[in-house]
């Protein structure tokens, strides 16, 4: 069930040029913000890896080494690949985990 719905968020982060920006902001943002507050830019913090997900055109612009989601292919996007598997949000940043009910 997680996956589908972590599915369903990335493909929603792929067709997001094709919605507006309020639904980036009411839909996807809240998701990112509690997620992963204090390490991609949220309140200020730093941002790891180069990525800021404070913004929809962060998420689209990636990382600093690459981008974190394939369009057409949500599946193998980086970002759908590290919140699945559980290495992010890391246990240590404090950020509560990803889960089904989000």
């Amino acid at each position: 069930m997680l996956k589908k719905y972590i599915t369903l968020v990335l493909f929603c982060l792929c067709l997001c040029f094709s919605y507006s920006q309020s639904y980036y902001d009411e839909e996807i943002q809240p998701i990112l913000s509690v997620n992963c507050a204090g390490c991609h830019g949220f309140d200020g913090g730093p941002l790891n890896g180069g990525l800021d997900l404070t913004s929809q055109e962060g998420v689209f612009d990636g990382s600093s080494d690459y981008p974190v989601v394939l369009f057409g292919d949500p599946e193998n996007s980086p970002l759908y690949i590290e919140v699945a598997n559980g290495s992010m949000p890391p246990v240590w940043s404090g950020n509560p985990a990803l889960g089904i009910d989000d």
